[in-house]
This record gives C-alpha cells, structure tokens and sequence, in this order.
C-alpha cells in the first residue's frame, strides 16, 4: 500500500470513529427504542419521566402543566375532548389523572414502556408521549418529551385534594415557571433555572404578589408583580392587543425583571 492512501484510509478512519465512540445508545427495555420516535439519545427522556413520575405522585397540576403539550387530548367512554390550557387541567386534573392513569406510570419501570412511531405508551395506552418538533428552548443534540394525549378506561376519580388555585404556567428561554394562589389575597411564584428539574426545590420562590388588569375589553391582560429585595418580578399573562411581527408564534405572555426602575431583562412566555 503506497504512502498516499495509507494516509488516505488513516483520514477516513479518524472521520468516522467520533461517530463510533460517541454514538447515543437509544435503548429502554426491549419494546423502546428511542430512535421510533426521532430521538439520537435517551437522557432527556429519563430527566422527562422523572420529572413526570414526581408530578404525578405529588398530584401538582402546575407541575403536570410543564410537562404536557396544549390542547391534551383527552379519549374517554363518554367521548373526545381537549384542555386548552394549564387552568383546564388544574380544573379537570382528577379526572384526567385518577388512580388507573397515575399508576401505568408509578406502578412500572422503564423497562415496560413501549416506543413506536405513533410514540412513547406508559400501561396499556394510558398516556402517550412525543417529542416535540419544536426546539426553541433545548439543546441541539437532546429531545424536548411531552404528554400528547390521555386515554381513560372506565377509572373513577379520586377526591380532589385542597390544592393551590393554578394562575399561570410559563416557560421561557432560561426558566420554567408556575403562578398560584395560596388563598384568595396571596400569589405564590415558583421558578426553576434550566436545566433543573421542577421536582427539585425551586431556584425562585416568592409569595405575596400583587395581580392587577391592564387595558380594557378584548385588549385586557393580567399584570402580576413579585417583589425580592429590589427585584421585580413581572409576569404578563395574556398578550393584550399586542400583535404582529413582534410577538413570536406560541407566545402566551411575558416576563420581565426590572430593578430600580430599571429593567434587567424580558423573556416571552410560552
């Protein structure tokens, strides 16, 4: 073998073993393989299913709203419908999720989850999975999981527990965030830098917000403001009459972080 392609077969070689050495293993159990549904790689999955597993056990609504891809459909004995938006779910979220539903997920490892281009199934289809197309806040080389839809098998729900009134679920560039009332005069602020998962203790946790209307008819949004030391925290829910190229597609609202006046940063609410 002459000198020139010897260092030809050595190039060639050198270009394919970074493939080699790094390629993703996208295996869970023996019915999924990550790959059915366009993922190069399982660890944003497994940080998905614990974060749902969390949600689930702990019945947070707020939580579970992060974590779902809006409108949820909902397949039931007495027909088909869709949640909208996170307070839908908050409103509905026993029904949605009673025992049978909670437990195809907390009952079973990873090992039984079945994987197919239709998407990722917890049980026997209680919950199906996807991957979203859109990437606007995720790493090039991870997946973004969602719950696309619920399927209910004749379960009774359980007794709805006392919880919080869910305000407003948001998710930015750099947080994910959930507004809720801890009585009729208390909001309560939840925020969690990316990457951390919500099913630990928030980065951001303030309370005693203050919530107002700004504008007036179709053009009227809700203004919520928490305060830490000289920070301001403000949460537009809703966008008014704003409108056009400005206001990116999917955009529920705003965050915006003021300091004396002044302000730190604004991010849009997804």
């Amino acid at each position: 073998m002459s000198q020139s392609l010897r260092l030809l077969t050595l190039v060639a070689f050198l270009a394919l073993l970074p493939h080699a050495l790094f390629a993703q293993d996208t295996t869970i159990g023996e019915g999924c393989d990550l790959r059915a549904v366009g993922a190069t790689e399982k660890q944003s999955f497994f940080a998905f299913d614990r974060e749902l597993r969390d949600a689930l056990t702990r019945q947070d609504a707020g939580a579970m709203a992060l974590l779902i891809e809006h409108p949820l459909r909902v397949n039931s004995a007495r027909g088909k419908y869709l949640l909208e938006d996170p307070r839908s779910l908050q409103l509905r979220f026993q029904e949605v999720f009673p025992p049978a539903v909670r437990n195809a997920v907390l009952k079973y490892g990873l090992d039984n989850i079945f994987c197919s281009y239709n998407g990722i199934m917890y049980g026997n289809g209680e919950l199906w999975v996807d991957v979203l197309s859109d990437r606007r806040f995720h790493a090039k080389n991870s997946s973004h999981y969602a719950i696309k839809s619920v399927n209910l098998h004749d379960s009774s729900p359980d007794e709805i527990p006392n919880q919080p009134k869910l305000e407003f679920v948001c998710e930015t560039e750099k947080h994910r965030i959930i507004v809720d009332t801890l009585d009729r005069l208390s909001f309560h602020y939840r925020a969690w830098n990316k990457p951390r998962a919500i099913a630990e203790k928030p980065d951001l946790e303030l309370t005693k917000g203050t919530f107002e209307f700004q504008g007036t008819g179709v053009c009227s949004y809700g203004l919520m403001t928490f305060t830490n030391a000289n920070t301001n925290y403000i949460l537009q829910k809703g966008l008014g009459c704003l409108g056009g190229n400005d206001v990116p597609a999917g955009a529920i609202g705003q965050l915006e972080v003021t300091s004396r006046d002044k302000t730190l940063s604004t991010a849009w609410c997804y």
